[in-house]
């Protein structure tokens, strides 16, 4: 029976008993593609803004960060709140997971209410804090105003993209994203060109196709094909809930918010190699979003399945989730490891003419690129888990790799590499936090009893009986 045709406690209950990799594939490429559209709209911002003038491309590489934060907070609340139904449901408490939705929606309206007001009183220290300098600070300033402003647009699409995408639906939150980012891209270039606003049309597209965006997901909210419905009374402070929300969502938070610091840190350190450096890194990490959207696609697909069959205690197929993830993540790695080594000045003219700039971006692309096809097993493991409710571990690994190996790689190298030892940093800080992640992944295997090689538990069980690990 089709999909469409599923009951609502089918579409939750399939977690449990369907193949695990056509599972991952209805479940991941749904949300893979969304990203990916949502990636290249993102990167069609940078080139539109790249008529405008390489400084408008480092001023957008400033924002950015600032940006991923405030995501941070959305994407940390979504899916801690997912993970947190998909474990409620597996074990049948479906009162629970109505909580979390309802608890969800006022966590939106009190973020939205303190969090965006507070960036924008200190917006300019922000800025500077984040690589702006005196070139670079008006038009960033301008930029960041209105997409700040806005970004209560932002926090109720991530939020609610994620917790529907928990009760095993993908297709909704693809198509919201979808919606969303076609709205921007056709935007862009009327308000940026043909209304002659610049960088604050750029990010009036933005906010207006996240509208769209969340128009539809409302009406989707609201509709009788949602299987976890809010309830009013539940729409206030529940520490217990916002509790299991944060066990989990901080790990999200935290780091995305890390990664946002250090981009704000190599922003600094390239500051003296000039703004073109800056715009360079800016460059650099756009296209490095879209290489790894198909692996943060697969994790979001993962979360439902893992989350659902723990707390089921199916634990053989939690194993086999994980391993099948790892896989499909390796390959993607693979193929962006040959799009940044063999073609990275084709990348780089996307977004500019300008050779100096080419060829920083490139050598950003060769460097950058070392370690890729070793770490989609260090995504997928750090999904693995959020979706057990053992957040430190994915915590500790992502702030180690931003904070403790790449920061001091990229404060290091510099001094005998020059631009190339920012670069570097990052490859450096890939292989020691991937072998963080397994020892951590390791230990959590057989604290929690799931079997690492689950083929063999597999074939005697065929999947009837896999409480045992």
């Amino acid at each position: 029976m089709g999909q469409r045709k599923m009951s609502k406690n089918q579409r939750s209950e399939r977690l449990g008993t369907e193949n695990i990799a056509t599972l991952l594939y209805q479940l991941s490429l749904p949300s893979t593609f969304a990203m990916l559209v949502n990636s290249l709209y993102n990167i069609v911002d940078t080139i539109f803004v790249g008529f405008i003038s390489e400084g408008a491309i480092a001023a957008l590489s400033i924002v950015f960060p600032i940006q991923n934060i405030l995501g941070a907070v959305a994407i940390g609340t979504g899916v801690g709140a997912s993970s947190y139904i998909s474990r409620s449901l597996g074990a049948s408490n479906r009162e629970e997971a109505r909580k979390t939705i309802s608890q969800a929606l006022f966590l939106f309206i009190v973020l939205s209410a303190i969090i965006l007001p507070l960036t924008l009183l200190y917006l300019d220290p922000i800025l500077i804090a984040f690589g702006a300098t005196s070139a670079i600070l008006p038009i960033a300033r301008e930029y960041a105003n209105i997409v700040i402003l806005g970004s209560f647009t932002t926090f109720f699409n991530m939020i609610f993209n994620n917790i529907i995408r928990g009760e095993g639906n993908a297709k909704v939150p693809m198509n919201a994203m979808v919606i969303g980012a076609m709205g921007n891209i056709i935007l862009d270039p009327i308000f940026i060109f043909e209304f002659h606003m610049g960088v604050r049309g750029a990010a009036i597209a933005t906010i207006l196709g996240n509208i769209f965006s969340n128009i539809y997901l409302i009406r989707f909210l609201k509709s009788d094909r949602m299987e976890i419905k809010m309830k009013k009374e539940y729409i206030r402070p529940n520490f217990r809930v916002m509790k299991e929300i944060y066990s989990v969502g901080i790990t999200n938070i935290l780091m995305n918010s890390a990664n946002s610091v250090v981009v704000g840190f190599m922003n600094n350190q390239l500051a003296p190699f000039g703004d073109k450096a800056i715009a360079a890194l800016g460059i650099m990490l756009k296209i490095n979003t879209l290489v790894f959207m198909p692996c943060f696609g697969l994790n979001q697909g993962l979360l439902p399945i893992i989350g659902y069959n723990y707390g089921a205690e199916k634990k053989i197929r939690v194993s086999e989730a994980i391993w099948t993830g790892t896989k499909y993540a390796t390959i993607f790695m693979i193929f962006g490891w040959i799009l940044f080594t063999f073609f990275p000045e084709p990348l780089a003219y996307i977004f500019t003419r300008d050779q100096e700039l080419v060829d920083l971006a490139a050598d950003a692309f060769r460097y950058n690129a070392i370690a890729f096809p070793l770490i989609g097993s260090q995504i997928v493991l750090s999904g693995f888990f959020q979706g057990v409710g053992r957040a430190l571990p994915a915590l500790l690994s992502s702030l180690l790799r931003q904070l403790g190996f790449l920061i001091p790689a990229a404060y290091l190298l510099p001094r005998y590499f020059g631009v190339i030892g920012v670069w570097l940093a990052y490859p450096v800080s890939d292989i020691f936090s991937l072998i963080l992640t397994y020892i951590f992944a390791i230990y959590i295997f057989r604290a929690l009893n799931i079997p690492i090689h689950y083929k063999k538990f597999k074939k005697g069980s065929r999947g009837e009986n896999q409480n045992k690990g």
